[in-house]
């Protein structure tokens, strides 16, 4: 079971990192509807919100302590509530995203852009990271003292 949640943790992985080379490469600016929700180009060197900008090397070893914590309390507890696993899949996929490109750029890529209420802008693997987040807090309440 473990190794489905592995192979689709690999894809998703992989998908990000295509669209932020793609949106990398070609930096994007425009409307998908004009005033609300726009593809813009934008490089965060610090975490979510651009939070420790100025310390790019903490959040770096930050995310790999996360990541590694994951995949440390899946090898370990042995999860085997679908939601839970699922929710790890992304939020450690969203993680390694990010984190390669901090490695290798020295910063990440985003470029979702939600005008209308004046977000931040965020990308693929932030989506990956706040769905596992929010499915692992349902998977808490939906499961909380059931064993199995």
């Amino acid at each position: 079971m473990y190794y489905i949640y592995a192979a689709a943790g690999i894809l998703l992985t992989a998908f990000d990192l295509i669209i932020k080379h793609i949106v990398n490469t070609t930096r994007p600016a425009f409307p998908i509807i004009d005033g609300v929700f726009h593809i813009t180009y934008a490089r965060n060197t610090g975490a979510a919100f651009s939070m420790f900008a100025s310390f790019p090397e903490f959040t770096t070893i930050l995310t790999c302590v996360l990541i590694l914590a994951l995949i440390g309390y899946i090898i370990y507890s042995k999860p085997k509530k679908h939601l839970e696993l699922t929710a790890f899949t992304l939020m450690i996929s969203g993680g390694i995203g990010n984190l390669v490109n901090r490695l290798t750029l020295g910063y990440v890529v985003d470029f979702f852009d939600f005008r209308l209420i004046n977000f931040a802008i965020f990308n693929t693997a932030d989506v990956f990271i706040c769905v596992g987040a929010g499915l692992f807090i349902l998977s808490t309440f939906l499961f909380s003292g059931k064993k199995g």
